[in-house]
């Protein structure tokens, strides 16, 4: 399998499609709807893409919380392009932009069930679990190391 890695913002053509993704995978297995509320934060952050033949297949934003704090939100990846090295190019791809940037810390709300992937990418559970939209998450963090070559 081929595909490319982008970094876009919400007034990309991809911006729709990073939508339906993020319903089909983060909010309709809950029984939920994205809502205007869940996006209206959307045009202040940059989304990470996955794109194969045209389609988005993954997606992650990137929510800038201060000169040195990013937020790692809304990581998804379409169920048949699951456990395919995607989520794990789209983490490299965000990383590199967040040390281009100088932000020397990322956070993130990982729900349960996605806790091993963030720790393979070397992020550290901070705290007790938590109920985010009625599904156990933890908070991770990770620490940027400013020699890292992108």
């Amino acid at each position: 399998m081929t595909f490319d890695i982008h970094l876009i913002d919400s007034n990309s053509i991809y911006y729709e499609q990073v939508l339906m993704i993020r319903q089909d995978v983060l909010r309709t297995p809950l029984g939920l709807t994205l809502s205007q509320e869940d996006i209206e934060d959307d045009g202040n952050q940059q989304i990470v893409i996955a794109l194969e033949n045209e389609k988005v297949v993954g997606c992650l934003f990137i929510k800038i919380v201060s000169k040195e704090l990013v937020k790692y939100r809304q990581m998804a990846i379409a169920d048949n392009y699951q456990h395919q090295g995607i989520g794990k190019s789209i983490i490299h791809v965000a990383e590199n932009f967040c040390i281009l940037n100088q932000y020397k810390k990322i956070e993130l709300h990982a729900r349960k069930t996605a806790i091993d992937f963030y720790q393979k990418q070397n992020f550290q559970q901070i705290g007790e679990v938590f109920y985010e939209v009625g599904i156990p998450h933890l908070k991770m963090v990770k620490t940027l190391n400013k020699a890292k070559n992108p």
